[in-house]
């Protein structure tokens, strides 16, 4: 008897997965940039900005929002308030599909650094059509229907915090954005994770939409059933990812947030220029420093989500199939032609 079956080669490990990726986006730094342009175009520079920004106190937030928000609780709305309502309307549509459409464009070019890198392990061939990013921009559009539900869910409630809190405030040595997130934790928890599982499907669905044919429902189904399968891999991949950003952008932003605070400090008070000229290159450097962490670590994000998207999954072998001399499946040529009686070896 002969044995014979098919040899199929090793998966590889979600461990060497991710080595394979943080080599090659470490090899590549020239896609820091591009993974920073992304990373600030969907929202990253309200991250970088916000640590020097002053936040106002209750009562000088009160005394700014009351005039305006007063009216409209008594059924009430000035065109002033409307004009106000739709430009804000038009600029948050604006920076989502503009920001979206620089955010689908980073991540197609560094996909396909990915793909072209020798030191990860995938096979895929990427389009190079026009409407690649339109159309990465729909699935990430769509993959985003869970957080708009979470917000419409969680928002009223972060609203009647923050309506209390300026309102009626139960106490003042915390600052007001502390005190919502301790008033409504799981309004918080749950609209961020609603944000971490629909950018994990969002990005698995657009390297799906990009490497077949399939269609923008077909890729996001894809990519569910891809987290299903995996959950494990899916999940490790998403929380590494995000902690590797978290830890490469915000340390360095509060430290340049404490090194603004001194130098406007410094301006405030007259210091003499040798003081607020270390302070400024001391805020300069740390912004800077900010900036190269969040695209190194945005672009190993993207490389790392490429390697778990496009690693095979396990096959098993195929069982060895009986043979007999003679077999007309053999189909080798010479062998016994013989169809009623064989040996067997």
């Amino acid at each position: 008897m002969i044995s014979s079956g098919t040899v199929t080669p090793p998966t590889p490990s979600w461990g060497s997965a991710m080595l394979d990726a943080l080599l090659g986006s470490l090899g590549r730094p020239a896609g820091w940039a591009i993974a920073l342009a992304g990373f600030l175009a969907r929202g990253g520079l309200v991250v970088l900005v916000a640590p020097i920004v002053v936040i106002p106190s209750t009562i000088g937030l009160a005394n700014a929002v009351a005039p305006t928000v007063t009216p409209l609780l008594f059924g009430e709305a000035s065109p002033e308030l409307l004009s106000l309502i739709g430009g804000v309307i038009l600029a948050l549509t604006a920076w989502v599909i503009l920001g979206g459409l620089i955010g689908v464009w980073a991540d197609l070019m560094l996909v396909r650094a990915a793909a072209a890198d020798d030191d990860v392990d995938i096979a895929v061939s990427l389009p190079v059509g026009r409407g690649a990013v339109w159309r990465g921009l729909a699935v990430r559009l769509m993959s985003l229907l869970p957080l708009v539900a979470a917000l419409g869910w969680g928002s009223t409630r972060i609203i009647d915090a923050m309506y209390r809190q300026v309102i009626l405030p139960d106490e003042l040595s915390t600052p007001i954005v502390l005190r919502v997130l301790r008033d409504v934790p799981d309004a918080i928890g749950v609209i961020v994770l609603a944000w971490l599982v629909g950018e994990a499907v969002g990005g698995i669905a657009q390297r799906r939409l990009w490497s077949s044919e399939v269609s923008i429902p077909g890729a996001l189904l894809w990519a569910v059933g891809r987290i299903v399968r995996r959950p494990f891999t899916s999940a490790a991949t998403l929380a590494v990812t995000t902690v590797a950003v978290a830890a490469a952008v915000l340390p360095p932003a509060l430290v340049a947030g404490i090194a603004w605070e001194r130098l406007r400090i410094g301006l405030a008070s007259q210091a003499s220029a040798p003081e607020i000229a270390v302070a400024l290159v001391v805020f300069v450097c740390l912004w800077f420093a900010a900036l190269l962490l969040a695209g190194a670590a945005t672009s190993l994000r993207s490389f790392a989500w490429t390697a778990e998207t496009y690693r095979p999954v396990p096959v098993p072998a195929a069982r060895p199939v009986d043979r007999t001399i003679g077999d007309a499946g053999a189909g080798r040529p010479g062998e016994w032609p013989s169809a009623g009686a064989s040996g067997r070896l």
